[in-house]
């Protein structure tokens, strides 16, 4: 049934020879690169480290409240946009907390490996590792525990790079495109309903997360700026349907989606991105992500620049359903995703500075990673990890 219902995700899935370290450190991995893969056990982690010239493996005792440590990290990350406003005993308990856990998770998974890592590194993580940011996680305790920009973060000396298994990242890398695609680039910001001339003006005071299926007025400031950066196709408001991106999905070489969605805590099938053109009880058309696993993509990149798109239900021996994940097995051969309810206005300033970068000719590795650290430089009070380490990338 699932080899006819959704060949291409049982062919990647099901179907391939395991990719081995020669071709790892021959092929994929570069000089300064290396592979990170998790084994989570019941009793150890197993941590296998494969560079261009060596290959290794740390065991690491599972002596510590692992999933515990995984729960306040994500928590208190993706909580902190919404207590930030509240007492300052509630700021306290969620910069502990995370301190607390982005500490202990460095010391337990990156620090038994610390001597032998190069600077740019690609992480396969095992299980409940999914949810984890670990770019944001912390060598030491900071000094100053609000100084936010001047925290020790791993992603200040090591840019950090995804993928949901070495051989799904062996086909994502060498998988040609199945068709030339005649669009550069096309972009999606349904939730955005003002007038597109006024897009690159102030938008006051609105914050809005977007979780909530309410106007995104940075959506559209974001799409339009990288639309002129990359000289494709806008679709705002109520252009943005369901139904245009099914037909000029495949069409594009760079798809950006900036909109509301929402990760499935169930099976997993029912996370969604919503489009315009209102049809059903809330207000959208959903994009559900079983229906991504019979998309043809032609894309280099897709940018999810939306809640919640690299999380769902951890499902034994499947891993973490996401709508990421999806895309991936419709043949995106690269994924910026998120981990949790991303904030609208810091999302906008963090993926302009992302394309400006890749139109100068920055690999998207670097540049997700240059994004994120210019962004630290400048971001003041909204350097928390909140605002920009919610964005990950896969395969990148």
């Amino acid at each position: 049934m699932l080899e006819k219902q959704y060949p291409r995700y049982y062919q990647l899935k099901y179907n391939l020879g395991a990719a081995g370290v020669k071709y790892l450190q021959d092929t994929l991995l570069g000089p300064e690169q290396a592979l990170v893969e998790y084994f989570v056990g019941d009793s150890a982690i197993l941590a296998f480290c494969v560079k261009r010239d060596t290959f290794y493996v740390r065991t690491i005792p599972r002596n510590f409240p692992l999933d515990t440590l995984i729960e306040d990290l994500h928590n208190a990350l993706s909580e902190y946009g919404r207590v930030r406003n509240q007492s300052s005993a509630a700021v306290k308990r969620s910069v502990d907390r995370y301190i607390a856990a982005a500490t202990a998770l460095y010391d337990k998974l990156i620090a038994p490996l610390k001597s032998g890592l190069p600077h740019s590194l690609v992480i396969i993580p095992d299980g409940a590792l999914g949810y984890i940011p670990f770019d944001a996680l912390l060598e030491y305790v900071p000094t100053d525990r609000y100084d936010y920009g001047a925290f020790p973060y791993l992603g200040k000396k090591h840019l950090v790079n995804y993928c949901y298994s070495a051989t799904l990242l062996r086909e994502m890398k060498k998988e040609k495109l199945r068709q030339a695609t005649s669009t550069d680039f096309i972009g999606f910001a349904p939730y955005y309903t003002g007038d597109t001339a006024l897009l690159h003006s102030i938008y006051g005071n609105d914050r809005s997360v977007r979780k909530e299926l309410k106007p995104l007025p940075f959506s559209g400031r974001e799409l339009a700026a990288i639309n002129d950066i990359m000289n494709g196709k806008a679709y705002f408001g109520a252009d943005a349907t369901k139904a245009r991106f099914l037909s000029v999905a495949s069409t594009a070489r760079v798809i950006h989606l900036a909109t509301h969605a929402r990760a499935d805590n169930r099976a997993g099938d029912y996370a969604w991105l919503a489009f315009s053109a209102a049809t059903d009880s809330a207000g959208s058309t959903l994009l559900y992500l079983r229906e991504l696993y019979n998309l043809i993509l032609n894309a280099d990149l897709v940018v999810l620049s939306a809640c919640e798109t690299g999380i769902g239900k951890l499902q034994a021996g499947e891993g973490i359903i996401s709508l990421s994940r999806a895309f991936a097995y419709a043949g995106a051969k690269s994924i910026v995703t998120t981990l949790w309810s991303v904030d609208d206005e810091q999302s906008s300033s963090l993926m302009i500075a992302f394309y400006t970068l890749l139109s100068k000719g920055t690999p998207p590795d670097e540049a997700l990673w240059r994004a994120k650290t210019d962004y630290l430089k400048s971001a003041d009070v909204y350097a928390h990890p909140c605002y920009w380490a919610g964005f990950i990338g896969i395969a990148l």
